[in-house]
């Protein structure tokens, strides 16, 4: 049986997942906060890249078309240099800075190492990120499929190692991201020496024209690209400057449970991409809108099951999985569950606009919304904490799919299918009021409470789906076959 894209994405998700739970466990609220407040300051000056490994995998899939392996060569060799002296810059900068960023931002000392390893784990990404475009590039997917969990799994395994087994807490924490880049950049360095770049061999030598034309496509990819870290990192920071370490642990242990849930959109945009692309250049608008249609409808009766579990029981889910130290946070997370269900539609419609060869209007979207997020947040984090950027949150994800659901109607004329939409939301709101009743009439504790609860609500959720012809037999084969 071969594993498909789907499962494998959600599988390395997962490890990722683990990682932020073994991390929360060992290291409490405020240090946990405070590893994920440096990552995520850390993260902004990785801009320093200005988009150009992006423009390494276009620029080598393109000159391998025409067989031009001197012009792939000069391509890497200049982007190579350029991020050497750009990131270089960035992270001696960051280190020179990590003194006065913890203590005045950060407000703790066990700042300066993280901040400091989290900056050399920075500069070597820089060149994992290039190799990986190189690979990208060359449409090598079995070596790009393969990189991923390979430093995903080797971070969980060393974090294992260093923080659970050693003992060595916050530094052993960001010592276990370092650790994980450098044995991931040196497997993919040496693939990718012995599979390409000896047909690339010989002497080169900067050029200014390329590296002109490298920059000129990768700071169009920057803008996404920031907007994206935004969307992703800036409630962090805006928390820790705002209130404190503590807020930002609890903020990310609410932050994972929602975008594990909707991580498969990730895979399914991957996939519906190149099948948009197919069935515009075939003038198959009937076929793209059915197909479109589907998808809505699917992801909405489906994303909605793990909802359900979010909102009914969020102190279950966050005492099980991040001790009860992180109790404060199911207040957050009960707002943030409904994110995927605007996340995952938002994710594929927009790869439907790179699809019919319209990615400025999805690179514009994600813009729009992360200023959006800037804003909300200046306007809530600082009066409401971790609730204010809870809210900011999923006012952002609902207006970012509301913008691409326009941009595709306006392209494609797709009929949003409200009918089974609908049908899905009350089957939902009816299961919240069953959950409710159930939950009034035992008196067991809090695990035991969940487990006899959740059984008969997710049972009647399913049956409603079914009865209500939102889902069929079939639709339940498709689900199947896009995990194995």
């Amino acid at each position: 049986m071969r594993l498909s894209p789907l499962l494998f994405a959600s599988l390395v998700n997962l490890s990722g997942f683990f990682l932020r739970i073994l991390l929360s466990r060992s290291l409490g609220p405020a240090d946990y906060g405070l590893l994920l407040s440096s990552y995520s300051l850390v993260a902004f000056f990785a801009t320093a890249q200005l988009g150009l490994p992006s423009a390494v995998a276009k620029y080598t899939a393109e000159f391998k078309a025409k067989g031009d392996e001197d012009r792939i060569k000069r391509c890497i060799y200049c982007a190579g240099i350029g991020i050497s002296v750009l990131v270089g810059i960035a992270t001696l900068s960051l280190i020179f800075l990590s003194g006065v960023l913890s203590a005045s931002f950060l407000k703790n000392e066990g700042a300066l190492i993280v901040l400091r390893i989290f900056s050399l784990d920075m500069f070597i990404s820089s060149f994992l990120v290039l190799i990986q475009a190189g690979f990208q590039g060359f449409l090598d997917t079995r070596m790009l499929s393969l990189l991923g969990p390979l430093r995903a799994f080797g971070n969980l395994f060393v974090a294992l190692i260093l923080v659970w087994f050693f003992g060595l807490g916050l530094t052993g924490a960001a010592l276990s991201y370092l650790v994980s880049s450098t044995l991931t950049f040196a497997v993919s360095a040496s693939v990718f020496y012995r599979k390409y770049w000896r047909q690339l061999r010989g002497s080169c030598k900067w050029e200014a024209r390329i590296f002109k034309t490298l920059l000129r496509f990768g700071l169009l990819v920057l803008i996404g690209s920031v907007s994206g870290g935004i969307l992703d990192y800036f409630s962090n920071i805006i928390l820790q400057a705002f209130r404190g370490r503590e807020e930002v642990g609890y903020y990310q242990a609410a932050y994972p449970l929602w975008s594990i849930v909707g991580a498969t959109g990730v895979a399914i945009g991957t996939v519906l991409f190149p099948l948009t692309s197919e069935l515009w250049a075939r003038s198959s608008k009937d076929e793209l809108r059915n197909l479109l249609r589907h998808a809505l409808r699917l992801s909405f009766a489906f994303l909605l099951l793990p909802v359900l579990v979010l909102i009914a029981f969020p102190e279950t889910v966050i005492s099980l999985l991040f001790t009860q130290k992180f109790l404060p946070a199911a207040g957050i997370l009960r707002i943030m569950a409904i994110v995927p269900v605007f996340y995952v539609p938002w994710l594929y419609l927009g790869s439907v606009l790179g699809g019919i060869g319209k990615p400025g209007k999805a690179s514009m979207a994600v813009a729009a919304v992360a200023a959006l997020k800037v804003l909300l947040d200046f306007l809530l984090v600082p009066m409401y904490g971790m609730k204010g950027a809870a809210v900011s949150t999923v006012a952002c994800y609902l207006g970012g799919f509301i913008i691409v659901l326009l941009e595709v109607r306006r392209e494609v004329s797709i009929q949003v299918p409200w009918s089974p939409i609908v049908k899905s939301l009350l089957g939902a709101g009816l299961a919240l009021l069953l959950i409710g009743l159930l939950k009034a009439q035992l008196t067991l504790p809090l695990l035991w409470k969940t487990v006899c609860v959740l059984g008969p609500a997710l049972v009647f959720y399913v049956f409603w789906e079914m009865v209500a012809g939102v889902l069929s037999i079939d639709d339940l084969r498709i689900i199947e076959e896009a995990f194995f």
